[in-house]
C-alpha cells in the first residue's frame, strides 16, 4: 500500500488507519537534539516503536540544554557549533554497534563530514532527518545544512515553508507529514472545569495582543508557556509564566472550556502539534484558520476556526462559553476524529521507516 501521495512534486503522507503494530525488524541509532530530560514528542513516539535493537544519544543529561556563550554567537551567524560532540558520539556508538538505520532528530548540528564518513565506513546503513520546525526558515537554518542535507536517505519534516528548495539541497526521499501525538485518551470522561479560556503557548505580540483584549471584555485567560515573564497578571489575565508538557498539558486542556490553537507567525506555521494534541486531550479548540487544517477537520464540526478580528474573536468565545451543548458536541466530535487512529505519530513514523525506497 502507498504511504504518501504527490501534489506538485511533494510527497505527503497518507493519513490513513494507523496500527497498534509498532514492530520493527531494524536495529536502529536515535539521536535527539535536547536533554534527557526534557519533553520530546518525537523522542517519546520513538521509544513506542519496538525496535529489534534501539539505543538513544542524548547531548545532554540535565533538564535543558545550556548553550555557552560561543555556541550562542555563532548561530547568530547561522553556524551551529557541535558543542557536546554529538557528531563524535554517532561515529563512536556506530564503530562499537551494528545499527542498519540513524535517525536524527533536528539535525541542525550534525556536520557533513560526520555523515560523509559514516556512508563511507558503514555500507547499507540508512540516515534518517527528522525536523519538527522549518528547516529552510531563517530562524532555524543553519549552514551546516548546506553540507549535510545532500547524505540523508531520508527527509521527514512537517512544515511546507520552502519545501519546493529542498531538491536543491537533496535528491533523495522527502516527505512532508501532518502533525501527530503519542498520548491519546481513550475515553471522554466528565470534567469539572477550572478555566474558561486557556492557552498553551510561546509569548507572541499578536497572540497576547488578542488574549489581552479577551480579558479587557470580562473574559477569564490563563496562560501557560515561556516568554510570558514581562506580562503582569489582572483579574481576567492569569499569566502562570511556564511551559507545561505531558500529563500536567493534557489535564489542563480537558479541564478548559476552549483552548487557543495560535500558530506561530514568526515561523510562518500552518498548523502544529497543538493542533491535534488539543483534540487528542479531549479539549474544544478555536484554531486560528489554515487552509491546510480546514483539509483535515471540519470548522464548526470538529473545532472552531479564528481570524484575528478581535471583535469577532470576542463574539465566538461568548458564543461558546454561554453554549455548552454545542460546546461539547463538537469537542467530542474533534475527539472521535483524532481516535480514528489517523494521528498516532509512533505508527506515521514507523510507516516512513519501513518503507523501501
Amino acid at each position: 500500500m502507498k504511504i504518501y501521495h504527490t501534489k506538485n512534486n511533494i510527497k505527503i503522507l497518507n493519513l490513513r488507519n494507523t496500527t497498534n503494530n509498532l514492530n520493527s525488524n531494524f536495529k536502529t541509532l536515535i539521536i535527539s537534539n535536547n536533554s534527557k530530560n526534557a519533553w520530546s514528542n518525537a523522542i517519546n513516539s520513538l521509544k513506542a516503536i519496538k525496535f529489534k535493537k534501539s539505543k538513544i544519544i542524548y547531548p545532554s543529561n540535565k533538564k535543558k540544554l545550556d548553550f555557552s556563550i560561543f555556541t550562542k554567537i555563532l548561530l547568530k551567524f547561522k553556524i551551529f557549533y557541535d558543542q557536546f560532540n554529538i557528531n563524535k558520539k554517532i561515529i563512536d556508538e556506530l564503530n562499537y554497534n551494528n545499527f542498519q538505520k540513524i535517525i536524527i532528530i533536528q539535525p541542525f548540528n550534525i556536520y557533513g563530514s560526520t555523515l560523509k564518513k559514516i556512508k563511507k565506513e558503514h555500507k547499507g546503513i540508512e540516515i534518517i532527518a527528522l525536523f519538527i520546525d522549518p528547516l529552510l526558515h531563517q530562524n532555524y537554518f543553519t549552514f551546516n545544512l548546506i553540507f549535510s542535507l545532500r547524505y540523508f536517505d531520508k527527509i521527514i519534516y512537517r512544515q511546507p515553508f520552502n519545501e519546493k528548495y529542498l531538491n536543491i539541497l537533496n535528491k533523495n526521499f522527502k516527505i512532508r507529514c501532518f502533525p501527530g501525538v503519542t498520548k491519546i485518551k481513550k475515553k471522554l470522561g466528565k470534567k469539572k472545569y477550572l478555566y474558561d479560556v486557556t492557552f498553551i503557548g510561546t509569548y507572541e505580540k499578536e497572540r497576547f495582543e488578542l488574549l489581552e483584549y479577551l480579558s479587557q471584555n470580562d473574559i477569564k485567560v490563563t496562560v501557560f508557556g515561556n516568554g510570558w515573564q514581562n506580562i503582569k497578571s489582572n483579574k481576567n489575565l492569569i499569566i502562570k509564566g511556564k511551559a507545561i508538557y505531558g500529563a500536567k498539558f493534557y489535564k489542563t486542556i480537558f479541564s478548559s472550556k476552549i483552548n487557543m490553537g495560535f500558530l506561530r507567525k514568526d515561523n510562518q506555521d500552518v498548523y502544529n502539534s497543538k493542533t491535534v494534541e488539543i483534540l487528542a486531550a479531549g479539549g474544544f479548540m478555536l484554531s486560528e484558520y489554515s487552509p491546510y487544517i480546514k483539509k483535515i477537520f471540519k470548522n464548526n464540526k470538529e473545532l472552531v476556526f479564528f481570524n484575528h478580528n478581535k471583535l469577532e474573536l470576542l463574539k465566538t468565545v461568548k458564543y461558546f462559553l454561554n453554549n455548552s451543548k454545542l460546546r461539547e458536541k463538537i469537542k467530542n466530535n474533534g475527539f472521535k476524529k483524532v481516535n480514528e487512529g489517523l494521528f498516532n505519530y509512533s505508527s506515521q513514523l514507523l510507516k516512513i521507516i519501513n518503507f523501501k525506497t
